[in-house]
């Protein structure tokens, strides 16, 4: 018989770890959204930033606040088998609430920087999604879906779970969050980490497959995108088109709004006249 988590897994940690990770995260958030807002993040300095994140936010503090276990937890709240405590609910409310205000606020920056699992994710892309075309070129494992079928899967999985939940009365969805997998859970310990493995792996030949195709919160977040501030394009573009060629989630199309851009960071980099900036769009053809 399938266990049903009712328990917050942050309840597992030391509570202090539950005041000095939103901590950190708040710190890589604004020091990354500084440095856009300034054009000084290097590719130094946003690897250092993903480093951090990963091991500091992930693999030593447990990687919470997690957004996908708020989407469980308030998800689970809706199943009458699964219903939870008041203040779990309303913990749960509070931190899906104000990343995705950050979203729409900012754009993803949260899931480009201070996600660990984004950074994870982001750092091995490294490996076959390069910064310039040439490097690019000479990549022979690396696989790019067609956006039109990541954005079906995420809504087919995304519905799989939810009629699951109603068929079976409990939120499969628990089993699939591979955030536990930083925490080594003892009721999934095995399970998750072989899943956080497995979306290591698969990052180095697939750009960011768990945001772009699996992460409930990534397809809500797809949908809320629409922050004024973003990456444009300044009256210095020639339009050469490099900055689309090297997207890894094709988000450099000119008028773009941005909705699946992890600020990699990768257009800025191989953009010759210097004309990618992080600013407020003043037009629909930024």
């Amino acid at each position: 018989m399938i266990k049903v988590i009712r328990q917050d897994p942050a309840e597992q940690l030391d509570p202090s770890f539950n005041i000095i990770t939103p901590i950190l995260i708040v710190i890589i958030f604004l020091i990354a959204l500084i440095l856009m807002r300034r054009a000084n993040l290097s590719k130094n300095k946003a690897n250092l930033l993903s480093v951090v994140s990963f091991l500091g936010i992930g693999l030593i503090l447990g990687g919470r606040p997690n957004p996908v276990n708020a989407f469980n937890q308030i998800f689970a709240n809706l199943i009458p088998s699964t219903s939870m405590s008041f203040r779990l609910l309303l913990s749960a409310l509070g931190v899906f609430s104000l990343i995705l205000a950050s979203v729409i606020l900012f754009s993803r920056i949260f899931c480009g920087y201070a996600c660990p699992l984004g950074s994870m994710q982001e750092l091995a892309s490294k490996v076959n999604f390069k910064s310039n075309l040439k490097a690019q070129k000479k990549v022979k494992y690396s696989f790019d879906p067609p956006e039109r079928s990541l954005r079906i899967t995420r809504w087919i999985y995304l519905g799989i779970l939810g009629l699951t939940a109603l068929l079976l009365g409990f939120s499969v969805s628990q089993f699939l969050d591979p955030f536990n997998g930083f925490q080594f859970m003892e009721e999934l310990a095995l399970f998750t980490v072989i899943f956080l493995i497995m979306i290591l792996i698969t990052s180095f030949f697939i750009y960011r497959p768990w945001c772009r195709i699996f992460c409930p919160f990534g397809t809500i977040s797809g949908l809320i995108s629409f922050s004024q501030y973003r990456y444009v394009r300044t009256d210095e573009c020639t339009d050469c088109g490099l900055c689309e060629k090297i997207c890894p989630s094709h988000a450099a199309d000119r008028g773009d709004k941005k909705t699946e851009c992890y600020y990699c960071n990768r257009c800025v980099e191989i953009c010759p006249q210097d004309a990618i900036k992080y600013a407020k769009a003043t037009s629909t053809k930024n």
